[in-house]
């Protein structure tokens, strides 16, 4: 398309291609100019699903970047923002502090535990065999 509307084969090309004669001229004078500024690719290619079963053509949508019409995939929306999505993320990050606050308390009690028993051990190993006898 580099060439435009007077370059003799990019005109037989667009008269092969395009069934309907009158969309030749839409293609240079409204479509070439709409994309003249792209650096990237002009469109945007969407597989679609297989509907038959047993059928082995793979079917897929091709739209064009910067069309009037409505786009293929919808705009998604961020609703991360929401007020219900604000307090269940609230609401998560206070369930995981208190899980992990439990965790280390539980580490810190059988660090406890762990050492009492030591020190119980230690004091029964001080012990002289006279004063194990007594008790």
């Amino acid at each position: 398309m580099k060439h435009g509307d007077q370059h003799r084969p990019t005109m037989e090309l667009a008269d092969y291609w395009l069934l309907e004669k009158d969309l030749i001229h839409k293609l240079f004078k409204v479509i070439v100019p709409r994309y003249s500024g792209f650096q990237t690719s002009y469109t945007q290619f969407y597989a679609l699903p297989s509907v038959y079963p047993g059928r082995t053509m793979r079917m897929g949508l091709l739209e064009l970047k910067g069309n009037p019409w409505p786009p293929v995939l919808p705009h998604v929306r961020d609703l991360s923002g929401t007020l219900v999505n604000v307090l269940l993320r609230e609401a998560k990050k206070d369930y995981h502090n208190e899980k992990k606050n439990k965790e280390i308390e539980n580490i810190q009690e059988t660090k406890i535990s762990s050492s009492d028993a030591k020190n119980n051990v230690d004091s029964d190993s001080k012990l002289t065999p006279e004063s194990k006898d007594l008790s």
